[in-house]
Protein backbone atom coordinates (compact mmCIF):
# COMPACT_ATOMS: atom_id res chain seq x y z
CA UNK A 1 0.00 0.00 0.00
CA UNK A 2 1.14 3.60 -0.60
CA UNK A 3 2.77 5.34 2.30
CA UNK A 4 2.05 8.88 3.41
CA UNK A 5 4.68 11.50 2.53
CA UNK A 6 7.00 12.29 5.42
CA UNK A 7 6.48 16.05 5.22
CA UNK A 8 5.18 18.89 3.07
CA UNK A 9 8.27 18.81 0.82
CA UNK A 10 7.74 15.11 0.09
CA UNK A 11 4.07 15.79 -0.66
CA UNK A 12 5.00 18.60 -3.04
CA UNK A 13 7.43 16.34 -4.90
CA UNK A 14 4.85 13.56 -5.10
CA UNK A 15 2.35 16.00 -6.67
CA UNK A 16 5.00 17.23 -9.13
CA UNK A 17 5.40 13.67 -10.39
CA UNK A 18 1.71 13.64 -11.35
CA UNK A 19 1.65 16.81 -13.50
CA UNK A 20 0.65 15.86 -17.06
CA UNK A 21 2.76 17.34 -19.86
CA UNK A 22 5.05 19.18 -17.47
CA UNK A 23 8.00 18.63 -15.23
CA UNK A 24 9.57 20.29 -12.23
CA UNK A 25 13.18 20.37 -11.21
CA UNK A 26 15.37 21.93 -8.60
CA UNK A 27 19.09 22.33 -9.02
CA UNK A 28 21.95 24.03 -7.30
CA UNK A 29 24.87 25.81 -8.93
CA UNK A 30 27.74 26.52 -6.60
CA UNK A 31 31.43 27.21 -7.19
CA UNK A 32 32.32 24.12 -5.14
CA UNK A 33 29.89 21.62 -6.70
CA UNK A 34 28.92 23.20 -10.02
CA UNK A 35 25.53 22.23 -11.44
CA UNK A 36 23.72 19.51 -9.53
CA UNK A 37 20.08 18.46 -9.75
CA UNK A 38 18.45 17.89 -6.38
CA UNK A 39 15.17 16.77 -7.91
CA UNK A 40 13.72 16.04 -11.37
CA UNK A 41 10.10 14.96 -11.70
CA UNK A 42 9.00 12.06 -13.89
CA UNK A 43 7.31 14.41 -16.39
CA UNK A 44 10.71 15.15 -17.93
CA UNK A 45 10.41 11.84 -19.77
CA UNK A 46 7.11 12.88 -21.40
CA UNK A 47 8.39 16.36 -22.30
CA UNK A 48 11.98 15.62 -23.34
CA UNK A 49 12.26 11.85 -23.74
CA UNK A 50 14.83 11.65 -20.93
CA UNK A 51 14.46 9.91 -17.59
CA UNK A 52 14.95 11.84 -14.35
CA UNK A 53 18.06 9.73 -13.72
CA UNK A 54 19.54 10.69 -17.12
CA UNK A 55 18.98 14.39 -16.45
CA UNK A 56 20.38 14.17 -12.92
CA UNK A 57 23.45 12.25 -14.10
CA UNK A 58 24.36 14.89 -16.70
CA UNK A 59 23.24 18.40 -15.68
CA UNK A 60 25.55 20.06 -18.21
CA UNK A 61 24.08 17.88 -20.96
CA UNK A 62 20.57 18.92 -19.99
CA UNK A 63 21.48 22.61 -20.17
CA UNK A 64 23.40 22.05 -23.42
CA UNK A 65 20.01 21.39 -25.03
CA UNK A 66 19.11 25.08 -24.72
CA UNK A 67 18.58 26.63 -28.16
CA UNK A 68 21.62 28.77 -28.98
CA UNK A 69 19.67 32.01 -29.41
CA UNK A 70 18.31 31.65 -25.85
CA UNK A 71 21.68 31.08 -24.17
CA UNK A 72 22.28 34.77 -23.29
CA UNK A 73 18.89 34.96 -21.55
CA UNK A 74 19.58 31.82 -19.52
CA UNK A 75 23.12 32.94 -18.67
CA UNK A 76 21.82 36.30 -17.43
CA UNK A 77 19.21 34.62 -15.22
CA UNK A 78 21.85 32.29 -13.82
CA UNK A 79 24.22 35.15 -13.03
CA UNK A 80 21.43 37.11 -11.38
CA UNK A 81 20.53 34.13 -9.19
CA UNK A 82 24.15 33.52 -8.23
CA UNK A 83 24.65 37.19 -7.35
CA UNK A 84 21.45 37.31 -5.30
CA UNK A 85 21.99 33.89 -3.74
CA UNK A 86 18.43 32.92 -4.55
CA UNK A 87 16.17 31.21 -7.04
CA UNK A 88 15.47 32.24 -10.60
CA UNK A 89 12.94 31.52 -13.27
CA UNK A 90 13.51 31.70 -17.01
CA UNK A 91 11.57 30.65 -20.09
CA UNK A 92 13.61 29.33 -23.00
CA UNK A 93 13.61 26.74 -25.76
CA UNK A 94 15.33 23.40 -25.32
CA UNK A 95 15.79 20.47 -27.65
CA UNK A 96 14.05 17.21 -26.79
CA UNK A 97 15.74 13.85 -27.37
CA UNK A 98 14.12 13.76 -30.83
CA UNK A 99 15.62 17.18 -31.72
CA UNK A 100 12.42 19.23 -31.59
CA UNK A 101 12.61 22.57 -29.76
CA UNK A 102 10.19 23.05 -26.88
CA UNK A 103 9.45 26.04 -24.69
CA UNK A 104 10.20 25.40 -21.04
Amino acid sequence: PPTAPADAADLTLAVCDLLPGAFVFRFTDTPADGLRFEYVSRGVQEVFGLTPAEVAADPAGYFARIVEEDLPLVAAAREQALAAGGPTEVTCRQRAADGTARWV
